[in-house]
């Protein structure tokens, strides 16, 4: 009996060992399976990071300079298709007198001035910097490097004298050497934020009677349209079919920015009341001759809608004389078809546009990359929603052609403030109708 019950034990405890021993080797072989299973795919993750999603710093700037010589191509192209010229005549005399008349605005000419540029000669840097487009945190650093205190300055701008050229033999100079850029930005966000400075939110003294002459201007437009489309009327015959709408909007925008008989006829009735708002763009000391205070807080009822605004530039020459150097467009204030530019920045891809400038030209060692507007996409999104959705698609198509040049040379593109503003886009076919940018349809 005892030997039977020793048996038993012996086989029992060996069958337990066996199974212990098994175990053990299955979590053991399942645990190598898992480990190397992880190892293998966090090395494949790992190559595919080194490999394609961090270039190097030389391959980054390499691709940067690509996408640059690419948007320059556009630029010349554009120039050349609307063949645009330095002056408007072989004549200095006559081109002075076409110039001081503001003749120019018949034709598609550049004028370079060596007011339009900055200099930051120790890092060998020119900008062609842009009311409301960075420009402000731009002159601030390229004044530091000129060694002027910047701390305290509101309006760096009243300091850029010492940044301009000091002759054309130095811009001479500077176009040879220098590494050379201008910066740019949607052209209908750009007057969102010119609307939201000068007609909202500044308190300048010289701004008090401009905005009002904004809003009268505007209301005197829309009387003159309403007159016009109704003599237009009484003398159509009523049987005829009715064309759609929109079609009669785009035909009274171009009637009405063929016919100049709106804003001569306004600055006529301007003259006969206050001789200080009859200049097309005045400049401040002539739309207030002498401050009562240097701080005017606008009421509610002062300030002009967005849509007075925009009637306003769309009636002036767009030369950029006085307050309209904060509306003039791209071409105009840079002239890029007669001087060429190594870098075209855009504020949308400002962040890598401005590092890639900063690092190319060694300023970084200098100063700090000057990206201080920046704001979050989707609060910015809402707002030009809410802008673009109070005017009329008629109006946004306006201030298209008006701007066309700069649409076409940069790259933006109309349809996203007419999707933004919840507007019927535009198709190819319907733009190309448009009256381009020396009046004639494309």
């Amino acid at each position: 009996m005892y030997r039977w019950k020793v048996t038993v034990f012996l086989t029992t405890s060996f069958f337990l060992l066996c199974l212990e021993f098994y175990g053990r080797g299955r979590r053991t072989l399942e645990t190598e399976v898992m480990e190397n299973g992880e190892r293998s795919e966090h090395e494949n993750y790992n190559d595919t990071l080194s490999e394609e999603d961090f270039p190097s710093l030389r391959e980054w700037m390499d691709d940067r300079q690509l996408l640059y010589k690419e948007r320059g191509r556009v630029v010349m192209e554009v120039c050349q298709r609307y063949k645009v010229k330095n002056t408007t005549s072989n004549n200095s005399v006559t081109d002075f007198i076409n110039m001081s008349t503001h003749a120019d605005k018949a034709h598609l000419v550049e004028r370079v001035k060596l007011s339009q540029f900055f200099l930051s000669r120790p890092q060998q840097v020119l900008g062609c910097l842009i009311n409301k487009v960075a420009s402000s945190s731009i002159v601030k650093s390229f004044l530091t490097m000129d060694g002027f205190a910047v701390k305290d300055v509101k309006s760096p701008h009243a300091y850029a004298n010492r940044l301009h050229p000091k002759s054309w033999d130095e811009l001479k100079m500077v176009d040879e050497n220098y590494l050379k850029f201008l910066i740019v930005r949607d052209p209908l966000e750009r007057l969102v934020s010119c609307y939201k400075d000068k007609m909202v939110s500044n308190t300048h003294w010289s701004l008090a009677n401009f905005r009002k002459q904004v809003k009268q201007r505007a209301k005197m437009i829309r009387s003159k349209r309403k007159n016009r489309m109704r003599q237009k009327q009484s003398s159509m015959n009523i049987t005829k079919v009715k064309r759609s709408s929109q079609t009669n909007s785009l035909d009274m925008a171009n009637q009405f920015w063929n016919d100049k008989e709106s804003f001569s006829e306004f600055n006529k009735n301007q003259s006969s009341k206050n001789s200080n708002l009859s200049s097309p763009t005045p400049t401040a000391s002539q739309v207030v001759k002498t401050p009562k205070s240097f701080i005017i807080e606008p009421k509610p009822e002062d300030i002009p809608t967005f849509s007075d605004f925009l009637e306003y530039i769309l009636s002036t020459d767009l030369m950029g004389t006085g307050f309209s150097s904060h509306w003039v467009p791209y071409w105009r204030a840079c002239t890029p078809c007669h001087f060429q530019y190594s870098v075209i920045a855009k504020l949308e891809t400002g962040e890598d546009d401005l590092t890639y400038i900063w690092r190319k030209s060694g300023l970084e060692s200098q100063a700090a990359i000057p990206w201080e507007n920046k704001s979050k996409s989707s609060a910015r999104e809402k707002e030009l929603m809410d802008f673009y959705s109070s005017i009329p698609r008629s109006m946004l198509l306006r201030v298209f052609m008006r701007y066309r040049m700069d649409y076409e040379m940069f790259g933006y593109d109309i349809n996203t403030s007419l999707k933004l503003g919840g507007h019927k886009l535009a198709s190819e076919n319907e733009l190309e109708l448009l009256p381009d940018a020396r009046g004639k349809h494309s």
